[in-house]
């Protein structure tokens, strides 16, 4: 039976080596499922650990999911607007402001390499920017997103 772990063998000098692990977080990444395409059952602990639509063929693209969708006044006008995006490829993907918030229509900005996004913007305080913000996305296949909602009171 193999080892994980096996001593680190001892140096020129008699002190043994160190080997530094770094570990990741597994939040927000896709559970592995089965695929009746290539006749996968369901996948074990000694399965694949992630699978995307690069590497197994048949496997179908999912539409991008806006999560985590805020938006908070920072003082004197000013509003964050934030949140996350996942897809097989969430960074670059351009996410679309709109709703009943004047300001915001028609804004947009770009996620970063992890799907997060942020939008900095002074809204008017005299009505015009009191409703629901909207946002959407498309991915890389031109999937649409779910429209992601908040509530604003300026």
């Amino acid at each position: 039976m193999n080892r994980l772990f096996r001593r680190a063998p001892a140096t020129r000098a008699g002190r043994r080596s160190r080997v530094a692990l770094r570990l990741e977080s597994l939040d927000c990444r896709d559970n592995p499922t089965a695929d009746p395409v290539l006749g996968l059952g369901p996948i074990s602990a000694g399965g694949p650990i992630s699978t995307t639509s690069d590497q197994l063929p048949g496997t179908t693209n999912r539409p991008p999911q806006i999560v985590d969708f805020a938006a908070g006044s920072i003082g004197d006008g000013w509003w964050v607007i934030s949140g996350r995006v996942i897809d097989e490829h969430p960074g670059g993907l351009t996410v679309t402001f709109g709703g009943d918030v004047a300001t915001t229509y028609g804004e947009t900005t770009t996620t970063d390499a992890n799907g997060n996004f942020c939008l900095l913007v002074c809204l008017n305080a005299n009505g015009t920017d009191t409703g629901l913000l909207s946002a959407i996305t498309h991915d890389d296949a031109g999937q649409s997103s779910n429209l992601a909602e908040v509530y604003v009171d300026p």
